[in-house]
């Protein structure tokens, strides 16, 4: 996944004269999926709070915004769980390619404030138990609390040396 990104990033990175990449990792279950339509952007023009926001969101032609140094790589979110999406961030990185999570406008205010290459790597699984459909609660933490005893064994065997 990453090598396919860089592949897609030499020409911005060596323009960058030599300043490191920023890479931020977004992951978490359906809400970081994202469920925002864009047809429902238009709601946030009447409100003062959010209309600035908006504007970031649209492009000059209206239409919501692409970033142009602001790639992603995204994992979860295209209805099949292992199909990966990269391109140039803009809309379609959300649950479903008309909805946008909140790498949309994070990846516009990473690009604005940032005014260099960036690359979002985001991974994100709806309907998904952490304790479940990960490792499970006894395979998850049999390892941990074994590990846990044997240290505190360790630590008492060895206690004088610490004190």
């Amino acid at each position: 996944m990453i090598a396919g990104v860089a592949g897609l990033l030499a020409g911005t990175v060596s323009q960058a004269a030599a300043k490191p990449l920023k890479v931020y990792i977004l992951a978490g279950q359906s809400n970081m999926q994202g469920h925002v339509n864009i047809s429902t952007f238009d709601s946030m023009a009447g409100d003062p709070r959010t209309a600035p926001i908006l504007k970031e969101m649209r492009g000059p032609d209206g239409k919501p915004r692409v970033c142009q140094k602001v790639w992603i790589s995204s994992i979860g979110c295209a209805g099949e769980d292992t199909t990966e999406q990269k391109s140039l961030q803009g809309t379609g990185f959300g649950a479903s390619p008309a909805e946008i999570g909140p790498e949309f406008t994070f990846g516009i205010y990473m690009e604005k404030s940032l005014n260099e290459p960036v690359l979002i790597i985001k991974t994100s699984w709806g309907g998904k138990s952490l304790h479940t459909d990960y490792l499970g609660a006894a395979k998850m933490m049999a390892p941990i609390g074994k590990a846990f005893a044997d240290a505190v064994v360790k630590l008492k065997k060895n206690e004088q040396k610490y004190l």
